[in-house]
């Protein structure tokens, strides 16, 4: 493990000013005293199952046995109670929670009869949390964290819906379909910072279920106009309920008290044709029979509720439990997706005075249990010294130079041009007119030319798409066609899409992975004047150029060499490398996880190549780190004519429990690349670099920009930073709508002694060469190509037909694929392209 952080002097570079952030700093109590206990609960529920801990703690201390805990604990959901007082019953006592209705109860220690065991640990005043800013020996930050965040979760979780440390408040909602419910919401959690603990609140967002009959949700979700369909639902439609309600929690309608179930799957057959035992009496008769029931629709479909087949009932009995939260990613609504987007927008003027009314929603000064401990939470947000840095020179061709206003530049002739032989445009959208086709290809000419290309080409070969044509035989025709008429390769494939995502992968890998040419795609809508505006048009080809450019080996702009004269130092050699992992999504554990680096291999770090690798799913490390490194040296030496001697390592995608474990391993995995290719080895900075956090900052009203927003080079390494990193913030971009956030940089090994200004420095000129986008961009470019070369859309292209990574189950309900079959099926891009960037 890595010892100690060793503190760099603080940056100086840059304007100073004044920002508000959205910390409040922790008062904690000098004489109030705190007893820890140990909780295991048997039967232990699943790592998932907090919700239910929560629930039988609670039962536990207000209804089994209130006499036992006065005053009651605070719990954390899992392993430890936290209490004010020390209890009368001993170090240690065995508790019993009956949840169970049968009579009799089922044994003690299963299911439905929890045993609580409740072992008494060490006590400690609630004021020494706040001593791991003066003392090593105190506790960790990490465990100070925790033990606040217990005290500080209470009063929310009983009053509000919550998902780990976000409360959803029932004020500020916006309804989609009336059958889900966008609710605002409050983040907070503690922060260990070098001044002392303090709260990190800030406002966020989630859909929910609403509660309401089954029944009227299944309609609503269908969009049936009558209700007389349920009878007769197809399997599309059964697909359709089982992605979107499996595992929802409902509740019976014909008991009173009946706990929630959850929902196992549908049965297109009605209570009248379902028999219990196989060939028993139907559902219909036995609800009549058991709760003297009728039922109104007897033929419309039913609801498994577990495992057992006998656990059965129809939908008109049950409803959707409260506070349950929506999957996001099974949404397929674009028009539902812009609203959810735009609601979560907020400007920070209004995102920072909402902010500010958390403390008093989230009980903090009524809260028994703070009270109680001693914890006071400052209901005024912090203000802190930050710095201004001056804006990034970008260069262009010829020596010309702009300097950002509010992050952005306008374009000029390219830093190095590519140039175009000959091309071919495939025109998937059989409705795309023909004329407005050449149109468009006439514009892209003529911007491609302004912009310094060379464009032998005028007038590519169309391959129109027949309607009546798959898109398979198309491009095999494509291909064939290509090899006959041409020795060579075109330098181009422009793709005119009306925008299927089945035909983006098609196409992607015939162009990647088979044919190695570097492909294109624009959209119908956007390309062919379809606004009536030939100006329109002509921003069209303006965005379109610029990744054209790149993906042929040329560069469009550099960060001025005055920025990143560390990085062009002739006499130390340095590549700098992004590298980012993207996980499948939970329940989806049978794919692997795609892992990939971006890496320069030119003087002004703004020409990249890049390689991706799937490993075990939900691995965070870098497995293949070492092979992956052998590649981008061997690729440096290759442009360089020299090994790096020197290496900026950005590292995405981190959580903070697992920074020196990630760190320690690719770090190793680095040299050793190095060592076998026999070579020195480098010296290196390791950086992690993430955006998953909740700090924001407002700047007064005369550093604003037109957003509202900081400029971008805003960077603050003081007060609200770690205690165990040298870690700083930087708001590198221009906000455009909403508040803009950070990124939150974390030096985990420097052998480059560099100094906060320099890295300060060289991490905001990193944004400055995203060659996509005339405009500085939130987090250094190396970890943005990284994080597009694992994206499942990217990486869905590597896959031949043989598994479909983007199935979000078995194909046909067979056996999912194996590691092995992943592997086999996994194509690398096609050796012509590797010298590019053609993930642009």
């Amino acid at each position: 493990m890595f010892g100690p952080v060793t503190r760099r002097p603080k940056g100086t570079a840059g304007n100073p000013i004044r920002v508000t952030t959205n910390m409040y700093p922790l008062q904690l109590h000098p004489d109030r005293v705190i007893y820890l206990y140990n909780v295991e609960i048997i039967p232990e529920l699943s790592e998932t199952a907090s919700r239910r801990n929560y629930e039988l703690i609670d039962i536990l201390q207000t209804r089994a046995y209130p006499q036992a805990f006065t005053p009651r604990a605070a719990y954390d959901g899992s392993k430890i109670m936290l209490s004010t007082v020390q209890y009368p019953w001993g170090g240690a006592h065995e508790f019993n929670v009956v949840t169970s209705k049968r009579n009799p109860p089922p044994p003690p220690g299963q299911k439905g009869n929890f045993i609580i065991k409740l072992t008494a640990g060490p006590s400690f005043p609630i004021a020494s949390l706040a001593n791991y800013v003066r003392s090593p020996n105190s506790f960790p930050p990490d465990v100070v964290v925790n033990y606040t965040n217990i005290f500080l979760r209470m009063a929310p979780m009983s009053a509000h819906a919550f998902r780990g440390n976000n409360f959803y408040v029932t004020a500020g909602h916006k309804v989609f379909g009336d059958w889900l419910m966008l609710r605002r919401g409050f983040f907070q959690s503690v922060r260990a910072t070098v001044n002392g603990p303090m709260v990190n609140m800030d406002i966020t967002s989630a859909l929910l279920w609403i509660q309401r009959p089954l029944m009227e949700t299944i309609i609503s979700i269908l969009g049936l106009s009558d209700h007389r369909a349920l009878s007769r639902l197809d399997e599309r439609q059964l697909h359709h309920l089982n992605r979107l309600l499996k595992g929802i929690r409902v509740i019976p309608l014909h008991r009173q008290d009946a706990a929630p179930k959850v929902i196992r799957g549908f049965d297109r057959r009605g209570a009248n044709s379902i028999r219990l035992d196989g060939d028993g009496i139907t559902v219909e008769d036995y609800i009549h029979e058991k709760y003297n029931k009728r039922l109104s629709y007897p033929n419309y479909l039913c609801v498994s509720l577990s495992n057992d087949k006998q656990n059965i009932l129809p939908i008109e009995l049950l409803a959707i439990d409260k506070n349950q939260f929506f999957d996001l990613k099974k949404l397929a609504n674009p028009v539902w997706d812009k609203q959810i987007r735009a609601f979560a927008m907020v400007k920070p003027s209004e995102r920072l005075r909402i902010t500010n009314t958390g403390c008093e929603v989230m009980q903090h000064a009524q809260s028994d249990y703070m009270i109680r401990a001693g914890i006071r939470v400052n209901p005024t947000a912090l203000m802190v010294n930050a710095r201004s840095l001056r804006p990034v020179v970008v260069s262009f061709a010829n020596g010309s130079k702009v300097e950002p206003r509010h992050g952005a530049w306008r374009s000029q002739k390219f830093y190095q041009p590519s140039s175009i032989k000959f091309w071919a445009v495939i025109i998937l959208d059989h409705q795309a007119p023909p004329q407005g086709v050449k149109n468009f290809i006439g514009q892209l000419v003529s911007v491609m030319e302004h912009g310094g290309m060379r464009v032998l080409d005028q007038t590519p070969t169309l391959y129109p798409k027949d309607a009546r044509q798959d898109i398979t035989q198309l491009l095999d025709y494509v291909k064939a066609d290509l090899m006959k008429r041409f020795k060579e390769p075109p330098s181009l494939l422009l793709v005119v899409t009306p925008g299927d995502a089945d035909w983006y992968t098609d196409v992607k890998r015939l162009g990647d992975i088979t044919l190695g040419i570097p492909t294109q795609h624009v959209l119908t809508a956007k390309a062919l004047q379809q606004r009536g505006s030939a100006e329109y048009c002509e921003n069209v080809a303006l965005k379109v150029h610029i990744l054209i450019n790149v993906k042929l080996g040329g560069i469009n702009f550099v960060p001025h060499p005055d920025a990143i004269s560390w990085i062009r130092n002739p006499n130390e050699p340095t590549m700098v490398v992004g590298a980012d992992t993207s996980h499948p999504r939970p329940g989806e554990g049978w794919k692997p996880t795609v892992a990939a680096i971006a890496f320069s291999v030119d003087r002004d770090v703004s020409k990249y190549n890049g390689t991706v690798t799937i490993q075990k799913g939900r691995q965070e490390i870098i497995a293949n780190i070492v092979s992956m490194l052998r590649t981008a040296i061997t690729a440096f030496k290759k442009s360089a004519r020299v090994a790096p001697r020197r290496i900026l390592y950005y590292r995405d995608g981190v959580g903070e429990g697992m920074y020196e474990e990630i760190a320690q391993q690719e770090l190793q995995g680095i040299r050793q690349a190095f060592k076998e290719l026999n070579e020195a080895p480098p010296k290196i900075t390791f950086i992690v670099v993430g955006k998953r956090h909740h700090l924001r900052f407002y700047p007064d009203k005369r550093d604003e920009d037109r957003s509202g927003n900081a400029n971008p080079g805003l960077v603050i390494d003081n007060t609200i930073t770690s205690t165990i990193h040298d870690d700083f913030y930087l708001l590198a971009h221009q906000g455009i709508i909403g508040t803009s956030r950070p990124m939150h940089a974390v030096p985990i090994m420097d052998e480059n002694n560099l100094s906060s200004d320099m890295l300060q420095g060289l991490t905001f000129a990193l944004t400055h060469n995203y060659q996509r986008a005339t405009r500085s961009v939130s987090i250094p470019a190396p970890i943005y190509y990284a994080d597009i070369l694992c994206s499942p859309q990217r990486a869905r292209i590597h896959f031949d037909g043989s598994v479909d990574f983007a199935s979000e189950t078995a194909s046909s309900g067979g056996p999912v694929p194996t590691s092995t079959q992943y592997l086999q099926a996994f194509k690398p891009v096609a050796l012509r392209m590797r010298d590019n960037m053609y993930w642009m």
